[in-house]
């Protein structure tokens, strides 16, 4: 068949149509199993064949902004729980027993303190559980429960929170494999998330803050005068707080060291994220001005131990001068007026005796 030149353009037009019809179909094709593969955790179901071998955990840790993320990590239990069925949102599931081995805690949620600004409301970490396929002795959906241990750190509460986590256990020709886990909490499907409150509830009341006034007194006191005052926090060990002074943010305190502040009339050290038995020294370095300092309003030689909000504490230089002794002004004319009479009199005496003589 010959075709003509308009006949030719359309059989172009058409070739490249049905061209981006492919193209479209095995795009739209590649998208859907690549949103599929990454429903492993999170859709009931659906699996690509992919094992899965590890299951995050979200912990957050909430705060009231101004208290620097905890020194520590939290671990997570995995229990055995029983057998039932588990409506996974397509259908009921029958579920096996757990079997030991099959779904363990395997890392922890760390958490590290910052440096200067970065106090936040909210700390993430993550931990992770961990799968093992050859502990299973046939295919099915199998029941454990995941839990947060309780961390005793001071000030932080513990979630109580139980999720319920099926493993589903699948066959192929090389054996079994995990292809989905879902969690769930209290029937409904929900991912592993933790949160533990570290002074965000006012109600709770579980960190506090201090603020540290300088106050110079006394009639050859000078406002301007300049003093280095020393302050040390003493709480669990690597724990930072948040400091300002008058405002201004510094370098967090470490637990147990010691930094060094330039205070004078009404500074203002504001120490943050204190918990209950943590212990706040400030001690002035000698001056050599002539200032008496005294600690008082909640310090006790240098020393405040923290148990509510919002404690004070007063470090005072107090500097005054009097005359050497009140005799001089008070009866200073008078023994002038003594001395002198007493002195015209052996004058008149003396000279007595010489014209006698």
């Amino acid at each position: 068949m010959i075709l003509t030149k308009k006949e030719g353009q359309f059989v172009m037009r058409a070739d490249k149509k049905k061209f981006s019809t492919r193209l479209m179909a095995a795009l739209m094709a590649g998208t859907l199993a690549a949103g599929m593969m990454g429903m492993n955790v999170s859709a009931a179901g659906v699996h690509s064949g992919n094992p899965i071998t590890t299951i995050p955990v979200t912990k957050n840790v909430l705060t009231d902004g101004n208290t620097m993320a905890p020194n520590t990590t939290f671990e997570f239990e995995v229990a055995v729980a029983d057998a039932g069925t588990f409506n996974d949102g397509n259908k009921d599931q029958v579920v096996y027993e757990g079997i030991a081995g099959g779904l363990t805690a395997e890392t922890g949620a760390a958490f590290t303190p910052g440096g200067k600004g970065s106090a936040a409301e909210t700390y993430t970490a993550e931990g992770f559980l961990k799968t093992d396929a050859a502990v299973f002795k046939r295919p099915g959906v199998y029941h454990y429960t995941v839990t947060e241990k309780a961390n005793n750190y001071e000030g932080v509460t513990t979630d109580t929170t139980s999720y319920d986590v099926y493993v589903y256990v699948y066959n192929r020709t090389d054996g079994l494999y995990v292809g989905n886990v879902v969690s769930a909490k209290n029937g409904d499907k929900a991912d592993l998330i933790f949160n533990n409150d570290y002074g965000q509830d006012e109600n709770k009341d579980t960190t506090h803050d201090v603020v540290i006034k300088k106050v110079i007194t006394g009639n050859q006191a000078v406002e301007s005068d300049t003093f280095q005052l020393v302050v040390t926090v003493t709480g669990t060990a690597g724990e930072k707080y948040k400091v300002t002074l008058d405002n201004a943010e510094q370098n967090p305190l470490t637990s147990g060291e010691k930094a060094t502040y330039t205070v004078t009339n009404n500074t203002e050290i504001h120490i943050y994220g204190l918990t209950e038995g943590d212990k706040v020294q400030a001690v002035e370095e000698a001056n050599t001005q002539g200032y008496q300092a005294t600690y008082t309003t909640g310090l006790s030689e240098g020393t405040l131990t923290i148990s509510s909000d919002g404690s004070e504490a007063t470090v005072t230089n107090t500097k005054n001068s009097t005359s050497p002794t009140g005799v001089i002004l008070n009866y200073g004319p008078y023994i002038l007026m003594i001395a002198l009479a007493g002195s015209m009199a052996a004058f008149f005496f003396f000279k007595r005796n010489r014209k006698e003589a």
